[in-house]
């Protein structure tokens, strides 16, 4: 079976450990070398890094975003209150209250709402305990994300091996018409040469002269079996457990090249409809 694998696809994989409920959602599409771009909460800048190190153990090419959503489960966080912050609000409050001149008096229910006097504690993130939580969401999220890239290479494979299959059928028929094309311009040759020398006897030995230039000018034989050999080694790329976009590229333009010689060389309407042929699968 084939290990060809397509660049995108996508990969989703929720987990709930000791401390944390995370979810990972993973995308990737097609780039010509392999970027990651990992969003991961505010406070947990630090889980970035091992979440792109595993995806790289996991994807050769493309281009993947991962979107990390951690949530603390209840009991785990704790909250910070900034007794600092707190007093100041108080004092400025204190302030404009005696020079408005009101009466209303300061209470906690009002510091307590202000900006930045109560909040969750962020030191209290354990990255270690995240990353713990998070590792079998992101593993589950890549299984999903392989699991996809590969049908979809799969089928990709199929597609590329019947065209191979159609293409080689094409090469077999230009190559056994071949020496009929020699043999139909010697007879094309020799009615023209007839027909302008009328009565005048003709040398055999210059319309075999003729005749033997045409055949080496039209030999396609190197470029047959060149064209054989690029098609085993696509074949036996698409086999391969390792990226292979960029073999299979070169390979296609070697064939492409081949089948542009031998269109170039052929004589006739057989050759020209089977490099169309060739070209068109």
């Amino acid at each position: 079976m084939t290990a060809l694998r397509s660049m995108t696809g996508f990969g989703r994989g929720t987990h709930t450990g000791a401390a944390y409920r995370v979810a990972v959602e993973l995308r990737s599409v097609n780039h010509r070398y392999r970027e990651i771009v990992v969003r991961v909460p505010r406070d947990m800048p630090g889980l970035e890094e091992p979440v792109r190190a595993r995806i790289a153990q996991a994807v050769a090419r493309g281009r993947v975003d991962a979107l990390v959503a951690v949530e603390p489960l209840p009991g785990t966080r704790g909250l910070r209150v900034d007794v600092h912050l707190a007093r100041a609000y108080r004092q400025a409050l204190e302030d404009l209250r005696r020079e408005l001149d009101l009466d209303d008096d300061v209470d906690l229910e009002l510091l307590a709402s202000l900006p930045g006097v109560i909040g969750l504690d962020e030191s209290s993130a354990d990255l270690e305990a995240c990353w713990r939580d998070a590792a079998p969401a992101l593993d589950q999220a890549l299984a999903h994300l392989a699991a996809m890239r590969a049908a979809e290479g799969a089928a990709l494979a199929r597609d590329l091996a019947g065209a191979l299959e159609r293409l080689a059928g094409h090469v077999e028929a230009v190559a056994a018409r071949a020496p009929q094309v020699v043999e139909a311009y010697k007879a094309r040759l020799a009615q023209r040469v007839q027909a302008l020398a009328g009565d005048v006897p003709v040398e055999p030995d210059r319309l075999a002269a003729e005749v033997a230039i045409f055949a080496d000018r039209a030999d396609i034989s190197e470029e047959v079996v060149r064209l054989r050999s690029h098609m085993d080694q696509f074949r036996a790329t698409l086999e391969l457990d390792e990226p292979v976009g960029r073999r299979l590229d070169f390979l296609l333009q070697e064939m492409n090249r081949e089948v542009n010689t031998i269109g170039s060389k052929g004589d006739g309407a057989g050759t020209a409809a089977g490099g169309v042929g060739m070209k068109g699968g």
